[in-house]
């Protein structure tokens, strides 16, 4: 059922291209990495992990098959896995690299899949994995008045009863994660837009425009960043 929730999720392209999906394009494409190879864990079509195949023999793995057909045509050596009831088909310390972009919100065991991560990564090796947070400002505001809103989910632009997101990430819960994992933090980016694309926040653009500035979502992370993107590597 899960697998082809997400064949229509990729066939209906119901993926937006969002201002926050270019901006971890963006700030993945300025971590130093090393090695000879880039494993996309949740690759989807490719749009993030292209950023890696003219540096390194890049792989992708996914639960949709059609998604698969459009990274592979990213130059991607793809690979099928269901996350929630298969490991990852690699042996031990395989991969220098490894990203993770808005994946384990939608997983049913994300520190299960955390630690094969960790187990198919070399030691030392370098790992970036990104999650929005349910307790951003706008998410709270709106859980004070008494609505359930995930701002970093389509669902409720599409007036959906349910987030896709069935595991809520916050930034203590995203780092307890990763230490449970074996994984050292090593550098943290905190994303907050530079403008509101939704009608009803377009009028205090202006808060906006203050935070990015002052960079106050920088400060205040868990209250005012909308998503996470850490760097870490592997403990030895």
């Amino acid at each position: 059922m899960i697998r082809s929730y997400y064949e229509n999720y990729w066939r209906t392209n119901k993926l937006e291209k969002t201002p926050y999906l270019f901006w971890i394009k963006k700030i993945s494409s300025t971590v130093t990495l090393n090695g000879k190879n880039f494993l996309d864990v949740g690759c989807g079509d490719g749009f993030l992990a292209s950023n890696f195949v003219n540096k390194f023999e890049t792989y992708g793995v996914d639960i949709s098959k059609m998604a698969l057909n459009k990274a592979k045509n990213k130059g991607i050596r793809t690979e099928f896995v269901d996350l929630n009831t298969n490991n990852l088909p690699f042996e031990n310390e395989f991969f220098d690299n490894i990203s993770c972009f808005e994946v384990l919100e939608h997983l049913l065991e994300p520190l299960k899949v955390t630690k094969e991560i960790n187990r198919v990564l070399k030691k030392g090796g370098c790992f970036i994995v990104s999650v929005p947070n349910i307790l951003n400002i706008i998410n709270r505001i709106h859980f004070l008045f008494g609505n359930f809103v995930d701002v970093m989910d389509v669902a409720h632009k599409n007036n959906e009863l349910f987030s896709e997101h069935i595991k809520m990430f916050s930034k203590d819960k995203l780092e307890k994660l990763l230490e449970g994992a074996n994984f050292e933090i090593t550098k943290r980016y905190f994303y907050f837009p530079k403008k509101f694309n939704e009608p009803k926040w377009k009028k205090i653009q202006f808060l906006g425009n203050i935070f990015n500035v002052l960079k106050i979502h920088t400060i205040m992370p868990s209250l005012l960043a909308l998503g996470f993107l850490y760097v870490c590597k592997k403990k030895k």
